[in-house]
């Protein structure tokens, strides 16, 4: 009776502490991040519910909308090369952070690699060269903005989704149309999370193990793999194009001398 009851008892902790934590960040996040603009400098900004058009296609627009800007700021575009240079920039970066994710997740000997990250990984390279082009790649404030909304976006989908397979369980059909609609939910309406796709493709990747009937994680499923390795891809492909966009930045400014 004491391994029932401790595997009860952890599987609550599991609900309670991600629960917790997101109760907090729509508590004490959307004040702080209000959108203020002060000589010029972007601050971030949390969109309302009757904003939530242009909330949807944030994610697409990614960390260099400019968002909060005011309008007619002066923007300084850095040539890294044209179309071409842009194409392999991304690649690049791409490849660099699913590498290092790769032998990071060697080094721990656990298995943090989903195919969801795939598409992440390619979101995240695509804004950082956007960046790149802006001269803005390392910007804390619009780094912060993006981690805590992706954050909150994934965790919340995935312990909604991961609770909903716990209670239903059964029709596959009724699971996967359950798990994308609460994703879809909880990712317009939370006030501190962006809307962010692949988070239904994390919820989908773990409705997939229940019906195959596999082994299955708990709620520490939206910590780990999913919160941990979003965040790790956003890190690695900032960190690889801050490397790697320097010499296209070079061959772009002879370019244009030429």
């Amino acid at each position: 009776m004491a391994m029932p009851q401790r595997a009860c008892c952890r599987s609550g902790l599991y609900l309670v502490v991600p629960c917790f934590l997101v109760a907090f960040l729509l508590k004490t996040i959307p004040p702080a991040f209000s959108s203020v603009a002060v000589a010029g400098r972007n601050q971030l900004r949390v969109f309302a519910p009757g904003e939530l058009g242009l909330r949807r296609r944030q994610w697409q627009q990614g960390l260099t909308s400019r968002e909060g800007e005011p309008s007619g700021a002066a923007v300084v575009s850095k040539d890294i090369g044209g179309n071409l240079g842009e194409a392999l920039l991304t690649g690049l970066v791409a490849g660099a952070s699913v590498f290092t994710f790769s032998r990071f997740q060697m080094a721990i000997h656990r298995q943090m690699w989903v195919p969801p990250f795939g598409a992440i990984v390619l979101i995240f390279a695509a804004e950082a060269v956007a960046a790149a082009k802006q001269g803005k790649i390392m910007d804390v404030e619009t780094l912060l903005q993006r981690a805590v909304k992706t954050g909150v976006g994934v965790v919340g989908a995935c312990v909604l989704t991961v609770g909903v397979a716990q209670l239903l369980g059964g029709s596959p059909s009724v699971l996967r149309a359950t798990g994308v609609f609460l994703a879809s939910v909880w990712m317009s309406l939370a006030p501190a999370s962006g809307y962010f796709p692949p988070a239904g493709a994390l919820c989908a990747l773990f409705i997939e193990r229940v019906v195959g009937k596999g082994a299955l994680p708990g709620f520490e499923y939206a910590l780990f793999p999913c919160a941990t390795g979003t965040m790790l891809l956003l890190i690695f492909t900032r960190a690889f194009t801050t490397v790697l966009a320097r010499p296209f930045w070079a061959i772009g400014a002879r370019s244009a001398k030429s």
